[in-house]
């Protein structure tokens, strides 16, 4: 997942603390074939929605049809 494009510069994590002040501003969701897509899509509309980052996430597998939903909370910086 390290190479993709669309994850660069955006950070997801399933921590939710950090020792730098944040704000939690939505839910998002990303679903995809794989994980890797799933991740892409996420971050893909996490930037169109001004995120810094994706945190608390959680992933689940779809049976039907088969893939991936990966899920978390969306959070921007706040400045110093």
């Amino acid at each position: 997942m390290q190479d993709s494009e669309a994850l660069r510069d955006l950070m997801l994590s399933t921590r939710e603390s950090f020792s730098r002040a944040f704000q939690e501003f939505g839910l998002i969701a990303g679903e995809g074939g794989t994980l890797q897509e799933a991740c892409d899509n996420l971050t893909t509309d996490a930037r169109r929605l001004g995120a810094d980052g994706v945190i608390g996430l959680r992933m689940v597998s779809r049976q039907n049809p088969p893939g991936m939903i990966i899920y978390g909370t969306l959070m921007r910086w706040v400045p110093a």
